[in-house]
């Protein structure tokens, strides 16, 4: 299951408590982080209010642990697609990977510059070998994402 993290209210604002992927002396560590969302008021009364924040924050994309390489280091965003031009343009800088699940990808999206639902969000691998390992077919596109052909890999 993917992670939600824990919302929670203390002296008049509101907090998330969530575990972050983290690198120490070259390995990936799960370490548990803390951030201040906002202070209470009429527009942020209860924790249902608060997940648009959470999501901003803890945004999950369609790719994880059975798709993309992590031994080496986490993914990383290098593009974005809007969904609702199909317009592409370079991933923002403070928008970064923050964990794995099987099947998800988290992601830290900054405020300034969030992602829509439905965003296509591109990442590039800090190490090819694994990539070739779970993908022996990998296909080949064009910028606008049309497939053109395959490479097949020997690992």
């Amino acid at each position: 299951m993917a992670q939600k993290g824990f919302i929670y209210k203390s002296r008049g604002s509101w907090f998330l408590k969530y575990r972050d992927d983290v690198i120490e002396e070259g390995r990936i560590v799960r370490k548990q982080q803390c951030k201040k969302l906002t202070a209470v008021c009429d527009r942020y009364r209860t924790e249902k209010d608060l997940h648009g924040l959470r999501d901003e924050i803890m945004g999950p994309i369609n790719a994880g642990k059975r798709d993309a390489p992590y031994d080496l280091d986490l993914p990383r965003p290098v593009a974005v697609r809007a969904t609702r031009d199909g317009s592409l343009r370079p991933a923002p800088a403070d928008l970064r990977v923050t964990g794995l699940s099987d099947q998800h990808t988290w992601l830290a999206v900054p405020p300034a510059d969030p992602l829509d639902i439905g965003d296509w969000v591109a990442l590039g691998l800090s190490h090819p070998c694994t990539t070739f390992d779970k993908w022996p077919l990998i296909p080949v596109a064009t910028a606008d994402g049309t497939v053109t052909s395959y490479v097949h890999t020997f690992f």
